[in-house]
């Protein structure tokens, strides 16, 4: 019974080896995307090297405008304070948990949203910022009890006044 049991568990163990390579036994391409992590690479549980190497693979998979855009992306990621990532993966994870119905809702807030002129955009950003705590929760406590037509006829509303200050 023990040397099955012990089989069986070298037999797991060579199993997630293959899973999560050791530095040396990824690919040459595979380092050059990861090398940030070659020091600590053998180090990293095996799930987060499995995970790693996955993404490695796909981001070999993109269009070069797409590693553009990716690396772009990695960089202004890098360069936040750790307190921004921290909230940023806390409104990640609150956005996984909604229902599909909010998620879309929210999805076509954030269009509508980027279609807005840019200096409009910045307005708004500005007018939020200058929001006490209170005033914000208070403006999210509002938007939150509106059903979606009334949210329809608030962006309506916004729009035409954007349309009434154009000249």
């Amino acid at each position: 019974m023990i040397r099955i049991l012990l089989a069986l568990s070298v037999a797991l163990l060579s199993q997630l080896s293959l899973a999560a390579p050791q530095w040396q036994e990824l690919k040459p391409e595979q380092q050059a995307i990861l090398s940030s992590l070659a020091q600590r690479w053998n180090s990293l549980p095996a799930a987060q090297r499995d995970k790693l190497v996955n993404r490695a693979e796909q981001f070999q998979r993109l269009s070069p405008e797409q590693r553009q855009q990716a690396m772009e992306r990695f960089k202004r990621w890098q360069a936040l304070p750790p307190e921004r990532k921290v909230e940023l993966q806390n409104n990640y994870r609150r956005f996984q948990k909604l229902a599909p119905e909010e998620k879309a809702e929210l999805r076509q807030r954030f269009e509508w949203f980027k279609r807005l002129p840019t200096e409009e955009q910045q307005a708004m950003r500005d007018k939020w910022q200058n929001l006490t705590p209170e005033q914000r929760q208070a403006v999210k406590k509002r938007l939150r009890t509106l059903s979606p037509e009334q949210r329809q006829k608030v962006r309506e509303r916004l729009q035409q006044r954007r349309l009434n200050r154009q000249p």
